[in-house]
């Protein structure tokens, strides 16, 4: 997957990149071929519009990644909570 400078640090902000057992680079929450099938997705020359099957595939992959970027989010919460409560 290929990011600008400016997209990667965006998207390692918002949590939304990992990488996986294999050291490949995945969208948090999706395998290495749904992480390249999402890229795609993302793609601003991408055009799925007038594609049901494809819009419903892109918005289960991003329902999928959400879930885990959101899980990402809330278990570094409760880490920075548990350290404040240390002191």
């Amino acid at each position: 997957m290929e990011f600008d400078a400016g997209e990667r640090a965006y998207l390692n902000e918002m949590r939304m990149l990992s990488t996986d057992s294999a050291g490949n680079e995945i969208f948090v929450g999706l395998t290495v071929e749904e992480s390249k099938e999402y890229y795609m997705y993302t793609r601003l020359h991408y055009n799925h519009r007038g594609n049901e099957e494809s819009m419903d595939r892109y918005l289960a992959l991003n329902d999928k990644h959400e879930l885990a970027r959101q899980a990402v989010l809330g278990a570094e919460v409760d880490a920075r909570e548990d350290k404040s409560s240390r002191h």
